[in-house]
């Protein structure tokens, strides 16, 4: 088994307890993106937590079809709940993301890179940006692999918002270092 983990910080910058006020957020898009952030650090099981981003993503999907996304945020805080599906959905953060830079969230280049990345790697792809890390739960090494590491520059990761490669490879360190063997 392996937890993959993505790279997402520029949310923090977005997604504070008042952002949805803040940024004009529509209501029921937000608490969907709390809802899966909070899953992201409970302890419930990995089919639990499928079950119930899946849910999340039908909801949330439900609400796209009635245009019910008008702020760059909306589509930002789309884009993170469809990342964490599968397939089209991964395609569909993607696009979400894209919407989201396009409407002027400079913050969610990240984001673009990121679901790009994942859906690469969810393809059977190598990511480009290398913003996916693979945590083996039977204590084989952090990785990235599969990563195209020498299609971009430093330059071109660093205009999206990704660290670069030594900045990555001091991530995996960490992830490595900070890794708990499971029980």
């Amino acid at each position: 088994m392996i937890r993959m983990i993505g790279l997402v910080a520029a949310l923090a910058l977005v997604a504070g307890p008042a952002a949805a006020q803040d940024h004009g957020a529509n209501p029921e898009v937000f608490a969907l993106f709390q809802a899966d952030q909070a899953a992201r650090g409970a302890t419930t099981d990995r089919v639990s937590r499928q079950e119930a981003d899946a849910a999340r993503r039908q909801q949330l999907r439900a609400l796209i079809d009635r245009g019910a996304l008008v702020t760059a945020d909306d589509y930002l805080f789309a884009s993170v709940v469809f990342q964490h599906g599968f397939g089209d959905d991964i395609l569909l953060a993607h696009a979400l993301a894209t919407a989201a830079l396009a409407r002027g969230k400079a913050e969610a280049a990240v984001m673009v890179a990121s679901t790009l990345d994942r859906y690469l790697m969810d393809q059977g792809r190598p990511q480009i940006y290398g913003t996916q890390f693979m945590i083996p739960f039977n204590g084989q090494p952090v990785t990235q692999a599969p990563y195209k590491s020498d299609l971009l520059t430093d330059d071109m990761r660093r205009a999206v918002g990704v660290s670069s490669l030594a900045e990555q490879d001091d991530q995996r360190r960490a992830y490595e270092a900070g890794r708990q063997t499971p029980k």
